[in-house]
């Protein structure tokens, strides 16, 4: 990219996310210099996309199917990059400005965070532990990590599959193939209610599992509805 200004849109799937939506958006907008939010609704009974609005995002309907949400979002852009969050996120202040800067160097392709979650249990550290060490050192991070890619390379890719779970890893999987993956220096933070009811050994060994049974094109098995 040239010196002319980088513009970043987030997108969000959602569905009865009313509890932590403002926030995520609010923070987005005011304080981290995003250009727009999407916000991809997958049918919420709650709501959600009253709170989106009101917040300031502009507001799609969709599938509950995570894949066809975030599909549908991105496709809604214009902007040169797309910043793929989840509802609960707490972005730092000045996350537009690094992910903009990052991708100054036309060979980075997709953009990550640290993560942490928003709780001092012993057994949610380690697991951000390894989300980060995936991403640092693996250079494939997860999709709570606020990964960001250009809209251009998406466009190429053709967009994302409709699947239920998975489609972050097929994402990144793809990104990485056409540059640089960056994990910056700042932490996004999640709220720990999701891992916790889920599990924490759970949602490791999914993650695990996702890593060791994904191929290109193909939903590992045990994702098939």
């Amino acid at each position: 990219m040239s010196d002319a200004p980088i513009t970043l849109t987030a997108v969000l799937a959602t569905r009865n996310d009313e509890r932590v939506l403002g926030r995520t958006i609010h923070r987005a907008l005011n304080e981290c210099g995003f250009d727009e939010v999407i916000v991809v609704d997958g049918g919420s009974s709650d709501n959600t996309r009253q709170v989106a609005r009101d917040f300031g995002a502009r507001v799609l309907r969709s599938e509950a199917i995570r894949g066809r949400q975030l599909d549908d979002g991105w496709k809604a852009t214009t902007t040169d990059l797309v910043c793929f969050l989840r509802p609960d996120t707490v972005l730092p202040s000045n996350a537009g400005q690094m992910i903009r800067q990052t991708f100054r160097n036309e060979a980075v392709s997709l953009t990550s965070f640290r993560v942490g979650f928003q709780s001092n249990r012993p057994e949610l550290a380690l697991l951000a532990a390894w989300f980060n060490f995936r991403a640092i050192f693996l250079g494939h991070p997860t999709g709570i990590q606020a990964v960001t890619v250009r809209r251009d390379d998406l466009v190429a890719l053709g967009g994302l599959p409709y699947w239920h779970e998975c489609e972050d890893f097929y994402l990144i999987s793809n990104m990485r193939r056409r540059g640089i993956s960056r994990t910056l220096r700042e932490h996004v933070y999640i709220a720990a209610d999701r891992a916790l009811q889920k599990g924490v050994v759970s949602m490791w060994w999914d993650d695990i599992r996702e890593a060791l049974l994904y191929t290109r094109h193909k939903i590992p098995s045990y994702l098939r509805k």
